[in-house]
């Protein structure tokens, strides 16, 4: 279980090491300042760094919604923090209703009374589509009633912000690529690195307990 998922992430954190491998070998001695385009690349693996803790939670969370799904419960089997996932269409059509709100309450109030078998599409993310940050993560864990710590490291959350940040500065144009490089040395990045692959590695394991001890049952 989850084991795509793992090599997935792996595969994406082994690229960063090995192009941090790479650019190693033409950093100049200090205070000698390397060329603009190994600080553009250098900038580049916050990007990357981000990419990898985003696949590995929307997978993780795609393949929970999936597996819950397949397990042939119903509605009154789950715990309640994923009734805003199993009753979304209907809550949905309440919200966006005008005319006809009192049907679309009566539509919620059968499905909770008819207690059918609950399929959750796995297209669902409980955040706010913002990046993956603390808050977003929080929602995650509370959507889902996980009761481990947000993070294997509390030190990691001025990590992943900082990563974030970086990570959306380049893709909106606000810094470039090279500057952000140029502020960080290669061992900055092998350190921001490792924080990641155990972070993520921290996320599976997680979800992994979750799923295999059926933590989403009531």
């Amino acid at each position: 279980m989850l084991r795509s998922i793992e090599n997935g992430s792996t595969d994406r954190l082994i690229e960063i090491r090995e192009s941090l491998d790479f650019l190693g070998r033409f950093i100049p001695s200090a205070p000698a300042p390397a060329a603009r385009h190994i600080d553009h690349l250098k900038g580049q693996v916050f990007v990357q760094l981000y990419g990898a803790i985003e696949y590995t939670i929307v997978e993780l969370v795609k393949f929970s919604l999936d597996y819950i799904s397949t397990l042939g419960l119903k509605i009154s089997d789950l715990k309640h923090s994923l009734f805003g996932l199993v009753l979304d269409s209907e809550m949905e059509s309440l919200r966006i209703s005008n005319t006809k709100k009192w049907d679309k309450r009566g539509d919620l109030a059968d499905k909770l009374e008819i207690n059918g078998i609950c399929s959750i599409s796995n297209l669902l993310m409980p955040t706010d589509g913002k990046n993956f940050g603390k808050n977003q993560f929080k929602s995650v864990w509370r959507t889902f009633s996980i009761t481990e710590p947000l993070f294997h490291d509390v030190s990691f959350q001025s990590s992943l912000s900082e990563i974030i940040v970086y990570r959306n500065k380049i893709a909106h144009g606000e810094y470039t690529s090279s500057s952000v490089g140029a502020s960080k040395t290669i061992g900055d990045l092998y350190t921001r690195q490792s924080e990641v692959s155990r972070f993520c590695s921290y996320l599976i394991s997680v979800f992994l307990d979750y799923l295999t001890n059926q933590k989403f049952k009531i």
